[in-house]
């Protein structure tokens, strides 16, 4: 029998069927397995592209229209105006940050890292280098950072700072005065704020950026990636705006590692920023991720959890353990135990996560229900 201890090493090696319930199958409501579909037009135009004199040549400098793709989608969603040479394309996400870290931090550099967030802030810091240090983001602070907290750990060797809008995993979003907050205490510092903003049209009615707050461009980066508001994990596209002189680096670096993106994935993403039918589409898609939202508070509340906001944005949900005196693996590993259920611990994104779980609304319905059954059934 494995140890509770152990959870987070079947997690990380997939082999959660370890200790399973053998009489079902794995229900996994972590998964980053997207059901939904491209906008239908956009995969139109890749299939028209594909047979493109051309079309399957390494590309080179062919990257302008696509950026003027992104900068059209901004200013028509966000508006904002975001001149050509402040933003450059770069590939998935993962391999984004890579190439951000890589450019801008040396050994002995150190790297402000949200607890709970996403464990690759702090490997790719580690990578190239640089010390991660861990600032805390708690409920009675609505998961945004505290900036007393923040200014007692600084060192002399910060130099950048990672946070995801809206907050990865918990949904919390920043108002006004949070995003002041947050400016002035990054260019007081010097530090170098880089954004994930791609989770902000998932279940969100006003969708912001950075630069709706400052027109200074200063160490400041925004990364906005396609996969969730397209629903295209694997055409790998995104764009880093900011800092002009951050962006050359960070595009040198680029050019280095990476050629351009395939020409028909490019044509297709240009097609979905910029058709006439993509804010109707983002519309359809969030009425189908908030049904999988309500469906998944119902799972929830079998479960005995609750959502720490039910109307939170991003496609997943940060829910709190109701259940006296367990802690999340013990929770987590109950549920697979006895069900075949998997959610995800919430210490998994650090210590700040502990008493807490996340599921994905990545998740087809009918799993869901069946979930929800298994549950119901054994009681």
């Amino acid at each position: 029998m494995e140890k509770s201890s152990d959870l987070i090493s079947l997690i990380s090696s997939n082999d959660l069927k370890k200790i399973c319930n053998k009489e079902y199958e794995l229900i996994d409501f972590t998964s980053d397995k997207i059901e939904l579909f491209p906008p239908y037009q956009s995969v139109t135009q890749l299939h028209l592209t594909l047979r493109q004199e051309g079309a399957h040549e390494i590309q080179k400098n062919s990257t302008q229209p696509l950026r003027e793709a992104f900068q059209q989608f901004f200013q028509h969603n966000f508006k904002i105006n975001l001149p050509l040479k402040n933003s450059t394309i770069l590939q998935e996400r993962k391999r984004a940050l890579f190439t951000i870290a890589f450019s801008l931090l040396a050994k002995g550099d150190s790297v402000l890292c949200p607890n709970p967030g996403r464990e690759d802030y702090r490997q790719i810091s580690e990578l190239v280098g640089a010390k991660p240090i861990q600032y805390s983001l708690e409920e009675k602070n609505n998961w945004l950072p505290d900036f007393t907290e923040l200014r007692k750990l600084l060192d002399k060797n910060v130099k950048l700072m990672w946070l995801d809008i809206p907050q990865f995993p918990t949904g919390a979003k920043l108002n006004i005065s949070d995003w002041e907050n947050l400016i002035s205490f990054t260019e007081e510092n010097k530090i170098i704020l880089v954004i994930d903003n791609s989770q902000s049209f998932i279940l969100n009615n006003n969708p912001e950026s950075i630069f709706n707050y400052t027109g200074n461009f200063q160490h400041k980066l925004e990364l906005f990636t396609l996969k969730e508001t397209f629903n295209n994990a694997a055409w790998q596209m995104g764009v880093v705006s900011g800092d002009e002189n951050l962006i050359e680096k960070i595009g040198a670096t680029n050019k280095m590692i990476n050629d351009e993106s395939f020409l028909p994935l490019q044509q297709a993403s240009i097609n979905a920023l910029t058709s006439d039918s993509t804010s109707d589409w983002i519309k359809k898609q969030n009425l189908q991720h908030k049904n999988t939202r309500k469906k998944l508070q119902t799972f929830l509340t079998e479960i005995n959890c609750k959502p720490i906001n039910e109307n939170s944005s991003g496609s997943f949900i940060w829910a709190k353990i109701e259940s006296n005196g367990k802690t999340s693996i013990q929770f987590c590993e109950e549920l697979l135990k006895k069900y075949s259920i998997f959610v995800m611990p919430g210490n998994k994104f650090g210590s700040a996560g502990e008493g807490y779980i996340w599921v994905s609304l990545h998740m087809n319905q009918s799993k869901i229900e069946e979930a929800i059954n298994r549950i119901k059934n054994s009681v």
